[in-house]
Parts: C-alpha cells; sequence; structure tokens
C-alpha cells in the first residue's frame, strides 16, 4: 500500500509528463505570476481571508486561486499543494 507521500510523488510524475494546454493557452501544471504569489502563502497558517487582506484582494478570489493551484499541481488539498510545490522546486 502507497503511503500519502509516495501517492503525491506519483501523482507529482503523472501531471509533469502531461502536455495539455489549459484554456488560457498555458501548460497544465505551470502557474501564473498571480498563483505562485498566492502559493507562497498557503504554507502558512494564515486563513484565505487573511491572504486576502495581504494581497488586496478578495476571499473569493483567493479560494478560485487556490482552486486553480490544486488543480493545476493535482492536490485536493492545501497540505498536498505545498508538497508537491516543494517536490517539483516551485517553492
Amino acid at each position: 500500500m502507497l503511503t500519502n507521500i509516495e501517492k503525491i510523488r506519483n501523482a507529482a510524475e503523472r501531471s509533469s509528463a502531461s502536455e495539455r494546454l489549459e484554456p488560457s493557452g498555458g501548460r497544465v501544471g505551470e502557474l501564473t505570476e498571480r498563483e505562485l504569489e498566492v502559493l507562497r502563502y498557503l504554507p502558512t497558517m494564515l486563513t484565505a481571508g487573511e491572504i486576502a487582506a495581504e494581497l488586496y484582494i478578495s476571499a473569493n478570489t483567493i479560494k478560485a486561486y487556490t482552486r486553480s493551484i490544486y488543480a493545476k499541481l493535482g492536490a485536493s488539498r492545501r497540505q498536498d499543494a505545498v508538497v508537491l510545490a516543494f517536490a517539483r522546486g516551485i517553492l
């Protein structure tokens, strides 16, 4: 049985091999500059509302960026997204 870390690594390997394009024209898995900015806050204990206040945008916008980050990284939770980002050298 695979551990959570092994599952995350396997997901990272599968998604990094993907060459599909997303609607914005970028590669799936490539984070925008703003998504990277939001991603840098995910390892912290700040809530979406607190991150929003730091970046002068709404909490709903943070939630939308977070969903996009999760999708691009192949994560389903904040912790998984952080682990995958570190594993890929993004963070």
